[in-house]
């Protein structure tokens, strides 16, 4: 179990009576208190909760971090342990071991990802966070054999020639950290990105990681809310930064500028964000800044989006349910895909397909193929 100092928990439980301000520095000083931890066999969730009633000090971690985990928020630590050292290192320790770090908020302390963690793009393996662990216990800025240890582990995936020669300067140039923290700097220094897969160091053009982000299946509720809010919920849960141009907000209706209603169960954050460009009339591009949402219109008012209960421009994304709909004809505006353009070095821009886009004859070629992956999917689910 842990054992922390008496009066230090009394100051933490009594925390909630203090100014904010004071009240961060209350958690700070008790954070710097010596800990020990000794657990076995012990669930995340479990592992959370003894933090909290041991400590008084509150760990918390959303369910979109906990779902990067190979098992959720089922994912068991066979040992838990640390000692001789303060709550926050032990934390810090504890959490590195699944590649993640802690922040402290105004009255509880976050476990959040590493980009190196949200850049896998899916649930990590045990190998994976085997991979994370190594990297971060090294000192390659400092130590030319752990430099040169992570040469056989690289997988480059970026279009510069001598790849490995630009990083290996860079890591040096950074000097003191530890492997993780070096090779994120490393890496922004050159627009380059890494993760971790299996026993390997994949490294990546910037945009290309965000795009894996992209991939992270998001969950937002559907209500009205302002347009940016809906946004930063799906960054939040991907780890992506995504901003909106002034040009694109003032191109929108005030309905939907201030009451946007959407809501999104089971899709990847990247047709999320698809079905909220469509909606809003606007297009996004992947910089190295991250997702930028922009008027394709070139400032222009964009076109009012259909409305919606009682008026309101809105979409709900759920996945897939018991059922098949019938195939109905393709409006001049069904989505029907959208393709990535690389339009500058360095920035993508996704394009959507609408049906009018199309001539006649490949209409009725999609109308006839969407017909037949129906009626596959309803024999596969035995339906008559």
């Amino acid at each position: 179990m842990i054992a922390m100092l008496l009066s230090v928990m009394m100051t933490v439980m009594s925390a909630a009576q203090q100014p904010p301000e004071d009240m961060r520095k209350l958690l700070e000083t008790v954070l710097d208190q010596p800990a020990q931890l000794s657990l076995r066999d012990v669930k995340l969730t479990e592992l959370i909760e003894t933090l909290d009633k041991e400590t008084g000090v509150a760990v918390r971690m959303s369910p979109e971090t906990m779902a990067l985990l190979p098992y959720g928020a089922q994912t068991t630590f066979t040992q838990a342990e640390f000692g001789q050292v303060s709550l926050r290192q032990g934390l810090t320790g504890l959490f590195a071991g699944l590649g993640m770090r802690i922040e402290v908020r105004r009255d509880h302390v976050e476990v959040v990802p590493t980009q190196a963690l949200l850049g896998i793009g899916r649930k990590a393996t045990w190998a994976d966070l085997d991979t994370l662990a190594q990297v971060s216990a090294l000192h390659p800025g400092a130590s030319d054999a752990e430099r040169e240890g992570l040469r056989s582990r690289m997988q480059f995936q970026v279009p510069q020639p001598g790849a490995w020669e630009l990083l290996a300067a860079q890591i040096k140039d950074v000097g003191a950290g530890t492997g993780d923290q070096v090779l994120d700097i490393a890496c922004a220094k050159l627009g380059w990105s890494w993760f971790p897969s299996d026993a390997n160091i994949v490294v990546l053009p910037v945009q290309a990681r965000f795009e894996r982000q992209l991939q992270h299946v998001v969950t937002v509720r559907r209500q009205t809310r302002p347009f940016v809010q809906a946004l930063d919920e799906i960054a939040r849960q991907c780890g992506l930064p995504v901003h909106v141009e002034p040009s694109a907000l003032a191109a929108l209706t005030p309905g939907t500028r201030q009451n946007f209603l959407f809501g999104v169960e089971g899709y990847s954050a990247g047709d999320a964000l698809a079905a909220i460009a469509s909606q809003a009339r606007l297009t996004y591009v992947i910089t190295e800044e991250g997702v930028v949402f922009y008027d394709p219109a070139n400032g222009r008012m964009a076109a009012p989006a259909p409305q919606q209960d009682g008026g309101e421009p809105g979409m709900t994304l759920a996945a897939p349910t018991q059922g098949t709909p019938p195939v109905a004809p393709l409006s001049d505006d069904a989505i029907l895909g959208m393709v990535p353009m690389t339009i500058a070095p360095g920035q993508v821009m996704h394009v959507l397909i609408r049906a009018s886009d199309l001539p006649p004859d490949l209409r009725e070629e999609v109308l006839r193929r969407k017909g037949e992956a129906i009626e596959a999917l309803r024999k596969a689910l035995g339906r008559p």
